[in-house]
């Protein structure tokens, strides 16, 4: 059986920003159902070493998380203070 193909909203805050595919930071990605949160930071070319946070609709996430269709993914870098 052949899966199924999704779209989720992606949203980039700050630094990941300069990860967007074109000048939209909120923008919607293509991808095949069982498909995960890793999968659409390799999409985006967000290089592992990169420190980020991953909201999954809301929630807070690990990039081993399978995606739903309608799903929306926020990324955003680690906020530190002093």
């Amino acid at each position: 059986m052949t899966p199924l193909n999704i779209e989720i909203e992606v949203r980039l805050y700050n630094e990941m920003k300069g990860f967007a595919p074109g000048e939209q930071t909120d923008f919607k990605v293509k991808t095949t159902e069982g498909s995960t949160v890793a999968d659409i930071l390799n999409k985006l070319k967000i290089p592992s070493k990169t420190e980020h946070v991953v909201l999954l609709n809301g929630r807070r996430v690990i990039e081993s998380k399978v995606l739903k269709a309608d799903s929306v993914l926020v990324l955003f870098p680690p906020i530190s203070g002093g």
